[in-house]
C-alpha cells in the first residue's frame, strides 16, 4: 500500500471466517464507502465499480450502515471491552442487558419518527443515555467519535 499507494486512506476492516459476526456487514462499509467517493479509474471493472456503488441505493446503505457501525456498533464493543473496569461506575457483566433496552427504545422511537435515524444528537448522544449518564468515559469516547 505504502509503495503503490502513497497517500491513500486505508481504513483497518476485520475478516471473519463463518460464524456469528453480523455486525461485520456494518464494519465493512466505512470503507467501502470511502473507496467510492476515492473517483473514478483507468480500469474499466473498476470503473463499472464506481459506477455502481455511486447509485443512490447503494449510496443509502452506506450511510444507513455506517451510521449503525459508529452509533451502535463502537459503542457496544467499548462496553464489552472495558465493563470489567467500570466498577466504580457501578456497571459490570451484568448490566450489558442494559445495552438491549436502550437500542429497543431507541429504534422503537425510530420507527414512530424515521427522521431521527437521520439527527446525529439522536443516534451518537441520546441513544445509549440512561449509560451514558452512569459512565462519563463512555459519553467521552462518543464525543471523540462525532468530533
Amino acid at each position: 500500500m505504502i509503495d503503490y499507494h502513497p497517500g491513500a486512506f486505508l481504513f483497518p476492516t476485520t475478516r471473519a471466517c463463518g460464524g456469528a459476526r453480523q455486525d461485520l456487514c456494518v464494519e465493512g462499509t466505512p470503507c467501502m464507502w470511502l473507496g467510492a467517493i476515492a473517483g473514478k479509474s483507468d480500469v474499466i471493472l473498476a470503473t463499472k465499480l464506481y459506477i455502481m456503488l455511486r447509485s443512490s441505493e447503494v449510496v443509502a446503505q452506506f450511510r444507513a450502515l455506517s451510521t449503525l457501525y459508529v452509533s451502535v456498533c463502537l459503542p457496544v464493543r467499548w462496553l464489552a471491552g472495558k465493563c470489567h473496569k467500570l466498577g466504580k461506575y457501578d456497571f459490570g457483566h451484568y448490566d450489558m442487558s442494559s445495552i438491549l433496552t436502550c437500542l429497543e427504545d431507541s429504534f422503537e422511537a425510530i420507527l414512530d419518527d424515521p427522521e431521527l435515524f437521520l439527527d446525529e444528537d439522536f443516534m451518537m448522544d441520546r441513544m445509549f443515555e440512561p449509560i451514558t449518564n452512569k459512565i462519563p468515559p463512555l459519553r467521552e469516547y462518543l464525543q471523540q467519535h462525532t468530533a
